[in-house]
């Protein structure tokens, strides 16, 4: 039994290190939980610019966004950004508290533009004073910092020698930012302090994220998944253009929650390798899970196949739990109607990540 729990203990801090480095899920103390939502919103990309532009000041005059069930609410927010500094970091252009679910809508009031034009300011057309940005609904989160970037793909055109129109393109794009992977550790608290006095972000490292992201979901996607007690059924495609090795899959439910001054923090997992025949396994260690990875095992799912991978026996999940200072491993049966996540790791960055309720 004692061997037993060294092997899965093995298993868990393989599989909790795995799922931080590929940015999967990420946890957070809850001693530096905010009692208030905050939504700051950044701008990025320069304009496509004529030689000689050596700066492009916007002047906003507020900030809306469009909530769902509320419907427009204003900001209150406004200030001056130079678009061309706008490379490599995310100029704020607001931080509030918020009372929102999500938003589907972000518009900026444009006052005016500025062009410094070698070396003198120059008279500057806004072709509109306003830039709608509309895109899928966002989620808002509790009591945390949420960060959303856009992208206004602007153009700058030369109209007669000393005169320009600033024009900004329709097809203007949002992501979120995981703020905590630029501040890794920070206080919250400090970290609203910070965006407020400094007004930019580091983006660098962070559009590779979301560069990585997105390639995680164009090679493969969960179709449909079936959680029992003793079996596990998934359905998977390969929409890219290339075949994918698939080797793992994560199976977890997360729980985090906070009595007075006790707080708990729970994670219930299991680990699957796959074979080259498209069969689920448990792994007997965390070198084999280390192995499966590094040396590209798995099943290898061509373009546009479907596959069903399934388990059947009984699905029995590590429990690791922390209260305080008091750390309990146990295992854990699936528990009907919870829910719980399923995340499919293959070559090439391919992932896809699903919520599945279990059935009795």
């Amino acid at each position: 039994m004692e061997e037993r729990k060294k092997i899965l203990l093995n298993i868990i801090v393989g599989t909790i290190i795995a799922i931080i480095i590929i940015s999967i899920i990420n946890l957070f103390p809850l001693e530096n939980k905010l009692n208030e939502t905050f939504l700051a919103i950044s701008i990025t990309d320069p304009p496509l610019i004529p030689e000689g532009v050596e700066g492009i000041y916007l002047t906003y005059s507020n900030v809306f966004i469009h909530d769902q069930e509320k419907g427009w609410i204003s900001l209150n927010s406004s200030g001056e950004v130079n678009l061309i500094n706008a490379i490599d970091y995310a100029y704020v252009l607001t931080i509030n508290k918020v009372k929102v679910k999500a938003i589907d809508i972000i518009r900026l009031i444009v006052e005016k533009a500025k062009v410094s034009y070698l070396g003198n300011n120059v008279t500057t057309e806004i072709h509109s004073n306003e830039i709608n940005v509309k895109f899928e609904a966002i989620s808002i989160k509790e009591n945390e910092i949420n960060v959303i970037n856009i992208h206004v793909i602007p153009k700058l055109i030369p109209i007669f020698e000393n005169e320009f129109k600033l024009i900004f393109n329709a097809t203007s794009k949002v992501y979120p930012i995981n703020i905590y992977e630029i501040f890794p550790g920070i206080n919250k608290n400090d970290l609203i302090k910070m965006i407020k006095a400094k007004r930019i972000l580091p983006i660098k490292d962070i559009l590779v994220y979301n560069i990585i992201n997105q390639e995680f979901k164009n090679l493969i996607k969960i179709l449909n998944i079936s959680l029992y007690n003793n079996k596990l059924e998934i359905f998977v495609e390969n929409i890219s253009n290339k075949t994918v090795i698939i080797n793992s899959i994560i199976l977890y439910k997360l729980t985090t929650f906070k009595i007075g001054k006790i707080q708990k923090v729970k994670i219930n997992f299991i680990t699957f390798l796959v074979n080259y025949k498209g069969e689920m396994f448990l792994p007997k260690s965390l070198i084999e899970i280390k192995n499966q990875i590094i040396e590209n095992k798995g099943y290898a799912i061509k373009p546009n196949e479907i596959i069903k991978l399934s388990f059947n026996g009984e699905i029995r999940l590590l429990s690791f739990e922390k209260i305080e200072k008091l750390h309990r491993l146990m295992d854990e049966n699936i528990i009907p109607l919870e829910k719980y996540t399923v995340i499919i790791i293959g070559s090439g960055y391919a992932n896809d990540k699903e919520i599945v309720i279990a059935k009795g």
